[in-house]
């Protein structure tokens, strides 16, 4: 099997510290708290489409085919769309439970949103809006798994999650809906957007690993460390991930 290449860059530039300071300012500069931003990028060099799915149950809901969401790719930018990037470090504190359910809708034979970050033992509430048959089963490694059935005349089922891991969701009367919850150990997680960027800002001080995470090019880690103290506050760093091709299966 021909494995991925993976190529990483590093950026580091200065952002406009004088104008838009990342502290509040005082008379004794032992106030201040080194406060970072961090910029990344995603390229993937070599891109193959994939053929459209032909669709077989419930076509009158769900359509006769569907394109694959599964890798998005910005032809402009070369950039990958919904990889989960997040810093790792002694400092960060854990996140609290979200008193607020988070949303995840069934619409037209799709989940949506694809890809939902939640803090632990918050409370996620599944909703079909199809006039079919869904379900919901949570392929869960550190979390007990789950299994749902959405009839369509059920208003929602729901599920949580204490232990921080990504995890995927697949429905098993229609085989190609897959979506993922993303259980965050804390606030320094995102998901890259259509160009394939994410950004972090006020990032405390202290030393980082950075990380990466997507269902089709799988997990990595950035060689380099993110430094955020005294020298490097007020500066914008920016890390690329660079996969030269996709993994072969």
């Amino acid at each position: 099997m021909r494995r991925p290449i993976l190529w990483i860059s590093l950026g580091f530039f200065l952002s406009g510290c004088n104008s838009f300071p990342l502290w509040r300012t005082s008379d004794s500069s032992q106030n201040r708290r080194p406060i970072g931003r961090l910029n990344v990028n995603t390229r993937l060099d070599t891109f193959h489409p994939s053929a459209e799915l032909r669709v077989k149950v419930d076509p009158t809901v769900c359509g006769t085919k569907r394109a694959p969401q599964s890798l998005l790719w910005n032809e402009g930018t070369k950039g990958v769309e919904n990889v989960v990037v997040w810093l790792e470090g002694p400092t960060l504190k854990p996140l609290s439970t979200d008193d607020t359910p988070r949303i995840v809708t069934s619409t037209k034979c799709e989940f949506s949103p694809r890809l939902l970050i939640v803090a632990p033992g918050t409370l996620i509430d599944f909703r079909n809006n199809d006039p079919v048959l869904h379900s919901v089963r949570a392929q869960t490694k550190l979390n007990p798994p789950d299994y749902k059935v959405q009839p369509p005349n059920l208003e929602s089922v729901t599920m949580k999650f204490e232990k921080p891991e990504i995890i995927p969701l697949v429905n098993d009367m229609h085989p190609w809906m897959q979506a993922f919850i993303i259980v965050a150990a804390h606030s320094f997680y995102a998901v890259t957007d259509a160009k394939g960027e994410a950004k972090f800002l006020d990032i405390p001080e202290g030393s980082y690993r950075l990380k990466a995470w997507h269902e089709i090019l799988g997990l990595q880690e950035h060689p380099q460390s993110i430094e955020i103290n005294m020298e490097t506050s007020g500066k914008t760093q920016s890390l690329t991930f660079i996969w030269a091709d996709e993994p072969t299966p």
